[in-house]
C-alpha cells in the first residue's frame, strides 16, 4: 500500500482529457470517411448500500485504488453526460442503453461494470438499431 488515501472528487482535468479524446476521435474518424457512433458506458450501480453492491464497489476500487468507489461511479456518470453532449454537438448518433439494461437488472451485468451476455444482447440490439437509422436514414421503432 502506498499509504495515498483515495480521492472521493471527480477530477476536472481527467473529464476535459476524456472529452478531448472523444473529440479528436469523432474528427479521426470523420476524416477516414467513417461515420461514428457513440455508444454511452453503464455501469450496474442503482445504488451503493447494499451488500452486494458494496462488493462490487470494492472489486472496482482494486483496479483504480487512487479513487474511492463512489469517485467511480460518479466519474462514469458524469462521463456518459459529456459523451451526450458532445455526440449532440459534433451531429453523432448516440445510443444510451441505461433504460434498456436497467429493464433486466443485475442480470445486465458480469461484475461491476462489464456487460453480461444478456447485457450486451440489449447493447448489441440498441446500437444495431441506432446504426441501421443512421446507415439507412430511417428511424426505426
Amino acid at each position: 500500500s502506498s499509504g495515498t488515501v483515495p480521492t472521493q472528487q471527480v477530477e476536472d482535468f481527467r473529464l476535459a482529457a476524456y472529452e478531448s479524446d472523444l473529440r479528436r476521435l469523432i474528427g479521426t474518424y470523420r476524416e477516414a470517411g467513417v461515420t461514428p457512433v457513440l455508444v454511452i458506458h453503464r455501469n450496474r450501480f442503482t445504488e451503493m448500500e447494499s451488500p452486494e453492491a458494496k462488493m462490487w464497489l470494492r472489486a472496482w476500487e482494486r483496479f483504480y485504488p487512487q479513487y474511492t468507489g463512489d469517485a467511480i461511479v460518479k466519474f462514469d456518470s458524469v462521463a456518459a453526460l459529456r459523451v451526450a453532449a458532445v455526440g449532440a454537438d459534433s451531429a453523432v448518433t448516440v445510443v444510451d442503453p441505461l433504460s434498456g439494461l436497467r429493464s433486466i437488472g443485475s442480470a445486465a451485468f458480469s461484475d461491476y461494470s462489464h456487460l453480461s451476455s444478456a447485457g450486451a444482447a440489449v447493447v448489441g440490439g440498441l446500437a444495431a438499431r441506432a446504426l441501421g437509422s443512421t446507415l439507412c436514414g430511417k428511424v426505426n421503432h
